[in-house]
Parts: structure tokens; C-alpha cells; sequence
């Protein structure tokens, strides 16, 4: 998904909301691979932790977060997105990224 978070995110910053967003979600600790990625582990059940990432793109405000498996955690990552107050939020699938298609305001409507 993309979506505009405000010119003074950082990807770390972009996951801690996340983190700290989402009840009942077990994380691991935040992992900066450089000044404009990190990414974090989530679970909400037990120890089964999914991969998510945070990637700034070339517009200063506009980030990419990708998650690898199950497609359900996009229902609640769209939740978060929305209560804090993220714009221009939208969802494509790795090929539509790749054709630079603009994707859906949804995630059930990718």
C-alpha cells in the first residue's frame, strides 16, 4: 500500500505508529536498514510474526509499507492508515506496483 504520512516521518516513525496502533499486536523490535526503510515483525496470535516494511519514496510525504502473507493483515493496516489520518492511501498487489498501476482505496478491492 502507499499512502501520504507528512514530510517528518521517518520509516521508524512510520512503524512505531503502526506498533503502537494496532490492539492486541505483538511486535518485534524495529529494524532500520537505512535512513528511508525499516521494517518490523507483527503477530496477533502467539508467536506467529508476519514481516512488514516501511519504504519512503521519492515524494518526500508518500510511503510504500509492504507485508508478505496473510492477505487479512491488510484489513487491519487500512484500519490503523484511516484513524490516523493518512491520506491518499492505496492498495496494489506486487504487479500492479510493478506497472505503476494506482491500485484501489480498498484492500478487499485489489
Amino acid at each position: 500500500m502507499t499512502f501520504v504520512a507528512g514530510s517528518t516521518s521517518t520509516a521508524r516513525r512510520v512503524l512505531e505508529r503502526l506498533v503502537a496502533g494496532v490492539d492486541g499486536w505483538a511486535a518485534t523490535s524495529i529494524e532500520e536498514i537505512d535512513h528511508s526503510s525499516a521494517l518490523v515483525g507483527v503477530a496477533w496470535y502467539q508467536d506467529h510474526f508476519h514481516r512488514v516494511e516501511a519504504f519512503a519514496l521519492q515524494r518526500q510525504d508518500m510511503w510504500l509499507v509492504r507485508h508478505h502473507e496473510p492477505p487479512k493483515v491488510s484489513y487491519p493496516l487500512h484500519d490503523w492508515l484511516k484513524d490516523l489520518g493518512f491520506r491518499d492511501i492505496r492498495w496494489q498487489t506486487k504487479v500492479q506496483w510493478g506497472l505503476m498501476d494506482l491500485g484501489n482505496p480498498r484492500p478487499g478491492d485489489v
